[in-house]
């Protein structure tokens, strides 16, 4: 039988047509940011592996040229593959490790000895044991390291992180030692920032470490990150006589602009300057760049450019709109109404915080007859509403509406009209909630977009009365309001919501009411009530839901915080009824596959 031939190519040419799909971004590999444990996003590069055998023995050594291992089950599935294939072992180049990993990991690192960059986290809790690592680390003689640590990261973003524990001061003296053994390290990325409000557990390790860089026989570049200052222990480290390059970083930070920030560079460089030796050492690039990835040329293809004239003509001139009239306080309000008849937006923002009280006409309305988009908020207690006459009409052709009065009137008045346009609505703030539920059950069943407080949307039954909505958002209530949280009915309907496709949760709509809790569950109240009200959502329901947003969500960052996350589970629950969550961010939550004890090569390999 004649051999197929795509089977004719040489594993070497397979190999290099491949290649370039199965790279890893180094600026993926070494980036310390806190990032989520979620499924990888895009397409999964593993899945060239299972193309044809021909693929899965020439790409696999390139699949695991980089390997990121940020659970157990991610860490345990490695080691399987390389016990049962020990070459795979001698492919691995760069390896991250950011946990203990105590049964899986000594076999990892006694497999590939080959590791030419390290990337190690203290992210490690009490619970774990890094005796693995701790033996394990020996074996492997890297060329460059980065470091992450725990209590650096978690103290600079106030979130609760290991601190001080036994297994990160193992793991960490393990780590000092092996520093002058390593003969082939080269770059070294340090793990903590210099500022001058000093930390003493941070202080010490620098020094520690920094201490243990002097000994090394082979270091050529230091990774620095600073604040405001330069430490004293670093300035030892020119005495290292392989050491070429200390390069500085100069720190993010919200607080500094960017002319603060080039003051203190440039303070940075003055106060290195002073050293003649130190400043031989120092360079400022920034090392934001991927030096692995370089421009496909797309967007530079002349031919494409003459062959599409139109692609790199200059867009044409915007038309200028015509600004919005706005009003703070009625005398501009009733400026604006003698124009009425012309205006189509309004935004109308009265404060009646000083002064008498203020007395609201609301004939004032009339005259906007082609009015389409009204925005109205009232602040303060310095108003009141006339009574309208019997049979008052306006805003006929009213299309959105946000309303923020604490007064029943406007709704009362808008309520009563036909407007048979409507269709955007939002009620938030401190507007008024008898009057917003009356205006739901009178024209909700016409809007395709509402925003409103939770406890509009619950004594309204918005579901029941709003059944053509395809955008449902959540409203924080104003400051003088207290929150309303879902009921465990909130997903209850009659009729099915056959439009209903973008639901949003801004932050602190999904918080329970832990009066209202089982005190067996008081210790985890949000597990308690918001599984089980998203679990009473029934897909049958809402055919065309098919993402959730909730921005109360702040996913795990380590494997630790999954076991005891409360919004993995919804995600899941979720997931299985054909509903993707989303945080704040629009990072997508896990969807349930890879929560077994196995997980798919395109996870460990980072892929």
């Amino acid at each position: 039988m004649a051999i197929p031939p795509a089977n004719r190519v040489p594993y070497e040419i397979i190999g290099e047509i491949l290649a370039p799909l199965l790279k890893h971004s180094d600026k993926v590999f070494r980036d310390q940011s806190a990032k989520p444990l979620l499924d990888p996003p895009g397409f999964p590069l593993s899945s060239y592996l299972l193309v044809c055998k021909a693929w899965l023995r020439a790409a696999a050594p390139l699949l695991y040229r980089v390997i990121i291992l940020r659970t157990t089950p991610q860490a345990e599935a490695l080691q399987a593959v390389l016990r049962s294939n020990k070459e795979l072992g001698l492919s691995i180049k760069k390896l991250r490790i950011e946990a203990g990993f105590p049964n899986a990991i000594h076999t990892i690192l006694e497999s590939a000895p080959n590791i030419t960059d390290l990337f190690l986290s203290l992210f490690i809790w009490e619970s774990d044991d890094v005796r693995g690592l701790c033996s394990g680390l020996p074996l492997i003689s890297p060329r460059r390291v980065i470091l992450r640590d725990g209590v650096e990261a978690f103290t600079i973003s106030n979130l609760e992180g290991p601190r001080e524990n036994r297994q990160i001061d193992q793991l960490f003296d393990t780590l000092v030692a092996l520093i002058p053994k390593w003969d082939k390290l080269q770059t070294f990325d340090f793990p903590y920032i210099a500022r001058r409000d000093e930390e003493n557990a941070l202080d010490v390790r620098a020094k520690a470490l920094a201490s243990a860089l002097e000994k090394s026989q082979s270091l050529k570049i230091l990774i620095m990150r600073v604040e405001n200052r330069v430490p004293a222990y670093l300035r030892e480290l020119v005495n290292v006589r392989s050491l070429k390059s200390i390069h500085f970083i100069l720190s993010q930070s919200i607080f500094y602009g960017s002319a603060m920030q080039a003051s203190r560079l440039e303070n940075m460089r003055r106060s290195i300057s002073r050293d003649p030796a130190f400043k031989a050492l120092a360079t400022f690039d920034a090392l934001d760049d991927d030096d692995d990835e370089q421009d496909t040329g797309l967007h530079d293809d002349d031919d494409d450019a003459v062959l599409n004239p139109t692609r790199h003509a200059p867009a044409p001139p915007k038309k200028k709109q015509k600004p919005i009239p706005w009003a703070q306080d009625l005398l501009e309000l009733q400026r604006i109404s003698n124009i009425g008849r012309t205006v189509k937006d309004l935004q109308i923002n009265l404060m009646g915080i000083v002064g008498g009280l203020k007395v609201i006409d609301p004939k004032i309305l009339a005259p906007f007859t082609k009015l389409t988009r009204l925005q109205w908020s009232i602040r303060g207690d310095k108003f009141s509403w006339s009574k309208p006459p019997p049979g008052f009409s306006a805003l006929p052709r009213l299309e959105e509406f946000k309303c923020s009065d604490p007064y029943p009137t406007l709704l009362d008045i808008v309520r009563q009209q036909p407007l048979n346009s409507l269709r955007d609505v939002e009620l938030s703030g401190e507007v008024n909630v008898p009057a917003s539920v009356a205006f739901l059950r009178c024209k909700g069943a016409g809007l395709e977009r509402l925003v409103s407080t939770t406890e509009i949307l619950i004594k309204s039954d918005v579901f029941n009365i709003c059944t053509n909505l395809r955008t449902l958002k959540s409203a924080q209530p104003g400051i003088y309001c207290q929150s309303e949280f879902l009921t465990a009915n909130f997903f209850a309907c009659v009729t099915p919501q056959i439009t209903l496709s973008e639901l949003h949760f801004v932050s602190g709509t999904l918080l329970p009411v832990r009066q209202n809790l089982d005190a067996k569950k008081s210790a985890r109240p949000e597990k308690a009530t918001i599984e089980h009200v998203f679990g009473q959502l029934e897909p049958e329901s809402f055919p065309a839901l098919k993402e959730i947003q909730m921005d109360d969500i702040r996913w795990p960052i380590s494997e630790r915080e999954a076991w005891e996350d409360h919004w993995i589970p919804i995600s899941v629950i979720l997931a299985r009824k054909g509903i993707t969550v989303f945080d704040k961010e629009r990072r997508r939550g896990p969807t349930g596959k890879r929560l077994g004890t196995m997980v798919r090569l395109g996870a460990v390999t980072g892929a």
